[in-house]
C-alpha cells in the first residue's frame, strides 16, 4: 500500500522505456566503479519483494487455519 499511495501522491505515468537509453547505459556501465553491483541490488530487490509477499500471505493463511478449524470439526 505504501508504493501505491507514494504513486498516487507523486507518480506521472508515461511510457518512458525508450528514453534516454544511453544515459541509463552510462548509469549502469558506471555503477561498479561506485562499489554497485547491479546483480546484487537486483536480488536484494527481488529478496525484499518475495519476503513482502510471503509474510502477509503466511499470516492469512495462518489466520484462514485457525479460523476454520471449529468450523471444519464441527463438520465431522
Amino acid at each position: 500500500m505504501e508504493t501505491l499511495d507514494a504513486y498516487r501522491d507523486r507518480g506521472d505515468p508515461k511510457a518512458r522505456l525508450e528514453q534516454e537509453v544511453e544515459e541509463s547505459r552510462s548509469v549502469l556501465e558506471r555503477l561498479p566503479e561506485l562499489g554497485i553491483g547491479i546483480d546484487d541490488v537486483t536480488r536484494q530487490l527481488e529478496d525484499e519483494g518475495v519476503a513482502k509477499f510471503n509474510e502477509p500471505f503466511d499470516k492469512l493463511m495462518e489466520t484462514l487455519a485457525q479460523r476454520s478449524s471449529p468450523h471444519l470439526a464441527k463438520a465431522s
